[in-house]
């Protein structure tokens, strides 16, 4: 789903299939990384940003006012987008819901229609949102 640079072919590495338990186990053997998930999951905004980071968000969006493919998500959170066709929507909780769930139903003006679906639990959802909703 992503391409890191024209060096991405050449990487390369190998992947260890455990099972659950043995998982659980290895992952338990690794205190920081338990750590950095347990606060991430109790912080919205941690959460919400390792899912940006993980769900490829931060390639197309930036928290800095920077250029991307989509729309910066510093200062989104309640502006006025202009839409393809004319029209202008309220960026608010109700809009990054929808348009996350269904980014193809709604043109914003100056951007290409690009972003795909992206499978996300309500949880990851509500996180996701908090975070893009802090970038002010």
């Amino acid at each position: 789903a992503q391409l890191c640079g024209v060096g991405h072919p050449d990487m390369r590495g190998f992947v260890r299939v455990e099972e659950g338990a043995a998982f659980a186990t290895w992952q338990a053997a690794l205190p920081t990384f338990a750590k950095q998930r347990t606060a991430a999951a109790a912080d919205p905004l941690a959460r919400g940003r390792e899912l940006a980071q993980s769900k490829a968000c931060a390639g197309c969006h930036t928290i800095d006012g920077g250029t991307g493919v989509g729309p910066t998500w510093k200062g989104l959170f309640g502006k006025q987008e202009n839409l393809e066709g004319g029209g202008t929507v309220q960026v608010d909780e109700a809009f990054l819901r929808e348009f996350i769930r269904n980014p193809t139903s709604r043109d914003i003006k100056g951007f290409p229609n690009v972003m795909p679906p992206v499978p996300l639990t309500d949880e990851e959802l509500d996180a996701l949102v908090a975070y893009i909703k802090a970038q002010r």
